[in-house]
């Protein structure tokens, strides 16, 4: 069903987690398949995430228009300036097909940003008539989290990873008198790169890293997020970390960005630390997924954003590290972190078992944090969790996302 199709992967470059969805997505095609990239420009979008991830005020106003009428009212206003601006998009995307040879009488775009969304969404119809060819457009909700910009009227299907998102969307899409889409629950997309199983000798070494008797090196990956917060925090731990045991090596992956770059060069420093950077976001991702793929990574320090869904990948497999997460900045975050614990991946009380799941919360503060990283390593929780088999029986957790959204593309299309 597939060969008469034109597939636009349509991404912002507004903080990482769009872009590694869409990547995870796009290595999913079967071969000889070449997606069409559309990467949005719009300096508002990028402006706008910049500033409310890293600006206290600006932090404290994001979340409040998370809830209640001011998100409602927020939602709608955005919703209307995004759906009023399509020309500069529609022009790019004109761009991009008179560069293909041939033509299709299908085009698939995959949308992973709320915002394209919605102006796919107000294209579409207009495209249809115009250029006689059919557009179908999927929107990839990229956390577990029911924000009203993604309720997005009027596309194919919105795919959401837990029905608890979808029934707060559709809820909220019914009140809004929306036009009409389809809301499809499939598990979260994770990078098929990351879900091919360890050989013998490397799931030997994870344990190896991971047991406290042991001196190998414990190799230990730090993606810094797009925004660039909590790189204090992540300095002090790092340093507190390798004084405390000497077995720790740190892999860092950011985006060389002036608000990284007296800590980037503040770790390159360290003998202990190695850092990998790159100013194209798409590299980052990429430089990131190869990390995995060539040194076997134990332990992960990230935030609890689309990184914690890093938990469906089993510790048997490359991405299976164990995810230490920090404190989760903003809603998304937190939800994220409640799907995990719906889920029984993360012990909401860690002090009590945290054997039995994939993932941990780090305490407040750096030096603390430390302590209950080296605690959990001396005490054997951590190669107990190398161990983890124990992912409940449920549709939602699953490490084979992206082949489940193509088999279901190709369902759709065939349909119709």
């Amino acid at each position: 069903a597939m060969d008469d199709v034109t597939i636009i992967m349509a991404q912002a470059l507004q903080g990482l987690g769009h872009l590694r969805v869409s990547d995870a997505i796009s290595h999913g095609l079967p071969g000889g398949v070449t997606p069409l990239f559309l990467t949005s420009r719009d300096p508002v979008l990028s402006y706008s995430h910049k500033i409310v991830s890293t600006h206290v005020v600006f932090r404290a106003l994001h979340e409040w228009v998370q809830r209640g009428w001011p998100e409602d009212l927020f939602t709608r206003w955005y919703r209307w300036s995004l759906r009023k601006n399509t020309t500069g998009l529609e022009k790019h995307l004109v761009g991009l097909l008179e560069q293909e040879q041939r033509q299709s009488t299908t085009l698939l775009v995959v949308a992973t940003h709320f915002g394209l969304g919605h102006q796919f969404a107000a294209l579409k119809e207009r495209w249809e008539k115009t250029q006689g060819l059919r557009m179908v457009v999927v929107v990839v909700v990229t956390d577990d989290t029911p924000l009203h910009l993604w309720a997005v009227g009027g596309v194919d299907a919105v795919i959401v990873p837990s029905t608890k998102t979808k029934q707060a969307l559709e809820a909220y899409h019914v009140r809004q008198h929306l036009p009409a889409t389809t809301y499809v629950v499939l598990p979260y997309m994770v990078s098929p790169r990351l879900t091919n199983v360890l050989s013998a000798p490397q799931s030997q070494q994870r344990r190896d890293q991971l047991s406290p008797s042991t001196n190998t090196r414990i190799h230990v990956s730090v993606p810094v997020s797009g925004a660039a917060v909590q790189l204090t925090y992540l300095s002090h731990l790092i340093r507190s970390l390798h004084a405390g045991n000497d077995r720790f090596f740190l892999h860092i992956v950011s985006r060389d960005m002036p608000s990284a770059r007296s800590f980037l060069k503040e770790m390159a420093s360290l003998p202990y630390v190695h850092v990998q950077r790159s100013t194209d976001d798409r590299q980052v991702v990429d430089l990131y997924e190869r990390l995995y793929e060539q040194e076997v990574i134990a332990l992960e320090i990230t935030k609890p954003s689309e990184q914690a869904f890093k938990a469906l990948i089993p510790p048997t497999a490359l991405g299976g590290s164990i995810l230490l997460f920090s404190d989760p900045v903003g809603k998304q975050e937190r939800d994220n972190l409640q799907f995990l614990e719906r889920h029984h991946l993360i012990d909401p009380d860690p002090a009590r078992n945290p054997s039995r799941s994939r993932c941990l919360r780090l305490p407040d503060g750096a030096a603390v944090s430390a302590q209950y990283v080296l605690q959990c390593l001396a005490r054997g929780v951590f190669a107990h969790m190398a161990r983890f088999t124990g992912y409940d029986n449920h549709p939602e957790l699953s490490s084979d996302g992206v082949a489940q959204f193509w088999q279901w593309v190709r369902n759709y299309l065939s349909k119709q």
